[in-house]
């Protein structure tokens, strides 16, 4: 696991505690992890940042910068590493199925980025956007594999940010301290320990324990029982809308990957949501149990495409994201195009 973006908070940037790094600390040891020494020197925050800082900041708020820069390059070092070792050992591999929907999930968020700002839609995805894009969403898959391992193995709280962005806090302190006990990782400079400590502290300000109410909201076990990006998470994370203020409650059948929407007396089928070879479709029903209409969402021409069926199964109407705007396009019961219409996203 080579890559993995920490969830360091570095909102303030001159408000920790500076590190003890002494001017020319050469053989300065931080902190051990396996057979390797990191030291003072493997920690220095990268010289182009250190002349573009340079040339923003007074002497004295840059020493601040700099002492808080390398600061944070050094807990994030150890904290990198730390992570690197584990999943040397655990599963932090994610699934073929999951990498193939992030790539569609992150074009559609790329073309619609450019959409919205009525930018000409690339042909090509710039792996350099893409990049960007991974991190606006928490980084690539195997983060969220590391994620998911890390908070199977030690659970406790964690940090439910925004976009599916979630982290493992607690999990990631407790892997740190079981290093730690096993002789796998060695802490050497006092103010490191501390720095790492009271970074754990800020992120578990702000997160929560995974208890009954949040299962109960979220329709899942944990927030990495499945990717926010998958047809998974899209199925079953539904649950919470309870078809939409119209059904009292709601059954999960996640071995069929599918759920059934109730009316007030448990006994009536308003909406079932199905999974179908990673399409979803949702199935209305009349009062009388007949079917009413079905929604299916595929990938057709490499976008996410919304068809809508008659009681009949006959398509009158399909809708999908283009440019920063709706496309609609209307069919009559032969499947002919009746009528085609744009709307611009608000």
């Amino acid at each position: 696991m080579k890559r993995y973006i920490l969830f360091l908070s570095l909102t303030t940037v001159f408000g920790y505690v500076p590190l003890s790094i002494a001017e020319n600390p050469v053989n300065d040891r931080l902190f051990r992890v396996g057979s390797k020494t990191f030291t003072v020197q493997d920690c220095k925050a990268p010289e182009a940042d250190v002349q573009s800082f340079k040339a923003k900041y007074t002497p004295e708020q840059f020493e601040k910068w700099l002492t808080w820069y390398n600061s944070q390059l050094a807990v994030s070092k150890l904290m990198g590493q730390a992570v690197q070792t584990f999943c040397e050992k655990a599963e932090c591999t994610p699934d073929e199925v999951y990498v193939t929907e992030w790539n569609s999930f992150l074009e559609d968020q790329i073309r619609n980025m450019h959409g919205r700002l009525q930018e000409a839609i690339p042909a090509d995805m710039d792996p350099e956007a893409i990049k960007r894009t991974e991190g606006m969403f928490g980084g690539p898959p195997p983060n969220w594999q590391t994620s998911k391992a890390l908070y199977q193995q030690y659970g406790g709280r964690v940090y439910l940010g925004n976009l599916g962005y979630y982290q493992p806090v607690e999990a990631t302190m407790r892997l740190v301290k079981d290093m730690e006990a096993k002789g796998e990782l060695e802490i050497f400079d006092p103010a490191l320990r501390e720095k790492l400590q009271e970074s754990f502290n800020n992120q578990l300000t702000g997160s929560t324990e995974i208890d009954e109410t949040y299962r109960a909201k979220e329709g899942m076990a944990d927030p990495w029982e499945f990717p926010f990006w998958s047809r998974e998470n899209r199925l079953f994370s539904a649950t919470k809308h309870l078809a939409y203020g119209q059904a009292a409650s709601f059954k999960a059948d996640k071995a069929n990957k599918r759920v059934t929407y109730f009316d007030k007396s448990g006994n009536r089928v308003i909406e079932e949501f199905i999974d179908q070879d990673r399409n979803l479709v949702l199935e209305k029903y009349t009062p009388d149990g007949s079917l009413e209409s079905v929604r299916k969402t595929i990938r057709k021409e490499n976008r996410d495409v919304t068809q809508f069926f008659d009681k009949d199964g006959a398509l009158t109407r399909e809708n999908y994201f283009l440019g920063g705007e709706i496309v609609a396009t209307t069919y009559d019961k032969n499947g002919k195009v009746l009528s085609e219409t744009r709307e611009k996203i608000k």
